[in-house]
């Protein structure tokens, strides 16, 4: 740019400019950096990620690495109940399905919602209509590894009866004190170690039937190409976080090519935040 015999570069003067236009109105400034922000997060959110806030999308830049939840997230929706097997003969299979679909009935987890749905294929309507069996509200609890709760079930010729159910894996089992579960330890460590989810029903304290769901089937077609990236282009180390027996989860670090020995963190406290914060004190001991 050339005025009057003074040759000036572009951006030298769009330097000055901008300075000017600050200096006399700051607002610019203050009105740019949060619309940017808002944006991004906008953005970030038509795909599918959430950002809580300004905080930590300001932090991503020093993200050394990424922790996946595995279940609704490394896997997708999971199709089919595998297997069953009854292992005691108190109750018929349809009213086992029918106290199953009450636990679970209105839960979010993956799991939880494929066994209510395999429950109405697998009784009559009527017993899941609290016509033949139904939860006592007050006493259901849901952890991170199973669901508990009162039942009432009809009993032809006696009326209805109350029992406690269990319903959860291997761990939570061994939690409430089961009798004799671990009498099925070889048979689920096999199962885990195919890298199966095997689910378990307890009825007042005895185990009823064994579910086995094949997750290794529904992993999302797009995780390892995911991790892939992660990995290799952007050099983040990538861990799993679930509450699943360990053998499970290192079937799907081998899918996913994470390594067993270093990238996997294997939780069953009861709570998301207890998860959160002992896999925050695994990463920095690593």
């Amino acid at each position: 740019v050339q005025v009057e015999g003074y040759v000036f570069e572009l951006g030298f003067a769009i330097e000055r400019a901008i300075a000017v236009l600050v200096v006399s109105c700051p607002c610019a400034l203050g009105l740019a950096i949060p619309t940017v922000v808002t944006i991004a997060l906008n953005m970030a959110v038509t795909r599918g990620i959430l950002i809580k806030n300004s905080a930590g999308l300001e932090k991503c830049n020093h993200i050394t690495a990424v922790v996946f939840d595995k279940t609704g997230t490394l896997l997708g929706n999971l199709q089919s109940v595998k297997q069953t097997q009854i292992t005691a003969m108190r109750f018929m299979e349809e009213t086992l399905w029918a106290i199953i679909g009450a636990l679970e009935k209105d839960l979010m987890h993956p799991i939880a919602e494929l066994l209510y749905k395999e429950a109405i294929k697998r009784c009559d309507k009527f017993l899941l209509s609290g016509g033949g069996v139904s939860v006592q509200k007050s006493t259901h609890k849901v952890s991170g590894t199973g669901v508990s709760s009162e039942v009432f079930v009809s009993v032809e010729g006696k009326g209805k009866q109350t029992s406690k159910a269990y319903l959860g894996n291997y761990d939570f089992m061994i939690q409430n004190k089961i009798f004799e579960v671990e009498e099925y330890e070889s048979r689920i460590q096999e199962l885990n170690d195919q890298g199966n989810a095997v689910i378990l029903l307890a009825i007042d304290d005895e185990i009823q039937m064994l579910i086995i769901i094949d997750t290794s089937s529904d992993l999302r077609p797009e995780a390892k190409a995911v991790i892939q990236h992660l990995k290799l282009k952007l050099k983040k180390q990538c861990y799993i976080l679930s509450g699943d027996h360990i053998d499970t989860v290192n079937q799907a670090g081998k899918l996913l090519d994470i390594s067993m020995d270093l990238s996997l963190i294997h939780i069953s406290e009861p709570t998301r935040q207890a998860e959160i914060s002992y896999a925050v004190f695994c990463l920095k001991k690593k």
